[in-house]
């Protein structure tokens, strides 16, 4: 059932004897695989450190071992592992930072040089991102940095000894679990705790969104109030302006407007039936739950499964009905406050003009190397129009020795159907002294076609 290899992946030998075996699969996590034998099994003492068990096709390493007896005299080895990937946790780089980099230059970073010879697989996450410097830091806990930072999820794949990063794990194959079919038990997990319907955003110093919410109150309410009443939720961000603290205070209700609803399912894995091999599902796919007694239709994804390699008979998987668009939706607020954030000192919040276009401005201390950066507040499809300037801050700073020129080259991204977006903007000193203290570069940028009003 269990091959035990060397970490040359050399086969030493072979496990049947097994009990207690399960498999824990959890999306972005690492893996684990615990199991238990007679301590009297020929391959009892090769079950050590440096030591790998390989399951099908995964990979994992050994991480702890208990040696036991218990009240009948019958002596053990307890094994836990954990996915092969764990290993990075021991390889510890002295200093990291990233600039301005994409997930596959981020990831491909972080691997560098690695003693273990882990590599990057796909990567279809297409944001820029940059890393604060950290130092003495292990690579596992720099690829948990770079997926949080740029989003995504991993997938790991241990024959090959890569590491993925992917929009969303699973495809949606049709997968269906019922009562009498291959559904065994089924209980409903309701969280009611990161839960809300009138949202208290309160920005830097408790400013409030009630200047330009349009409701003249200090609060935000969904349009699931109705449903559920009033349920408070109070949101402390460090945010400095009502504009922007009601912006993403709207992207914030969306997440918080419905409980989160998980269904732990014990099951019959039909993959391993005879006639059913083609019944395949994974990790991350789109599963449809049914039970007519219990009144369950939902479909949603596997965030989580369970595997008694032993037992096959028995398997559970978790499936989160949280709105499948809620990582969208999240991603969506941690990119706008990573913006404001990255250009604290830069934005006064975009106003409409009229009912297509808005003005975005903002400022950045005047540099040439490297060139300063402004993103906008919103994402847009159409090419916003650019205007560059200069202001003089400090009344005592000395003028310009020469003619101050300018250019603007914009930031573009793309959407998740690879359409393309605008994003910011670099600025380009043209001409002009290398530094200019006290004076600041301004942009004006009239856009339209806003990308989260498109969605």
């Amino acid at each position: 059932m269990f091959e035990v290899q060397n970490r040359q992946r050399e086969t030493i030998g072979y496990i049947f004897d097994v009990f207690d075996d399960e498999i824990n699969r959890t999306i972005n996590e690492i893996y684990t695989l615990d199991f238990s034998i007679p301590l009297s099994d020929p391959m009892a003492a090769e079950l050590r450190e440096n030591r790998l068990i390989k399951y099908k096709k995964e990979h994992y390493l050994v991480r702890k071992v208990r040696t036991a007896r218990d009240a009948e005299n019958r002596k053990t080895k307890q094994i836990e592992c954990e996915l092969q990937p764990a290993e990075l946790m021991d390889d510890v780089v002295e200093s990291f930072v990233l600039v301005d980099r994409t997930a596959q230059d981020a990831l491909i970073e972080a691997l560098r040089n690695n003693r273990y010879g882990w590599r990057v697989g796909t990567v279809d996450v297409l944001t820029v991102r940059s890393l604060p410097e950290t130092t003495y830091t292990n690579r596992w806990e720099l690829l948990v940095s770079i997926r949080e930072k740029w989003g995504g999820e991993f997938q790991y794949d241990t024959e090959n000894m890569t590491i993925s990063l992917l929009q969303n794990i699973g495809q949606d194959n049709g997968f269906i679990i019922a009562y009498s079919h291959n559904m065994k038990a089924i209980q409903c997990v309701s969280d009611y705790e990161d839960w809300g319907t009138r949202l208290y955003a309160l920005g830097k110093d408790e400013i409030t969104t009630f200047k330009v919410n349009g409701t003249g109150q200090n609060y935000v309410e969904s349009d699931t109030v109705g449903l559920y009443g009033v349920i408070d939720y109070v949101w402390k961000t460090d945010l400095e302006t009502p504009e922007i603290l009601f912006e993403a205070s709207l992207k914030k209700l969306e997440l918080i407007k419905h409980p989160r609803n998980s269904y732990i399912v014990n099951m019959v894995d039909l993959r391993k039936v005879p006639g059913y091999e083609d019944y395949t599902f994974s990790l991350g796919d789109t599963a449809k739950v049914k039970d007519k007694e219990m009144n369950i239709d939902v479909k949603s994804r596997v965030v989580s499964e369970r595997e008694f390699p032993s037992t096959p008979e028995d398997f559970e998987v978790v499936i989160d009905t949280t709105p499948n668009n809620y990582k969208t939706l999240q991603e969506q607020l941690t990119e706008f406050m990573n913006r404001v954030k990255e250009n604290s000192d830069v934005w006064d919040k975009a106003k409409l003009i009229d009912d297509k276009t808005r003005v975005e401005y903002g400022k950045v201390d005047y540099e040439v190397s490297p060139k300063p950066k402004v993103m906008f507040t919103n994402r847009y499809y159409s090419m916003p129009i650019v205007y560059l300037s200069l202001l003089k801050e400090d009344t005592n700073a000395a003028n310009p020795s020469a003619a101050i020129l300018f250019s603007a080259e914009f930031v573009t991204g793309l959407d998740s159907n690879n359409n393309i977006t605008y994003d910011g903007v670099d600025i380009n000193v043209i001409g002009g002294p290398s530094v200019l203290p006290g004076h600041k570069i301004t942009m004006w940028a009239f856009c339209n076609d806003p990308l989260s009003e498109s969605l």
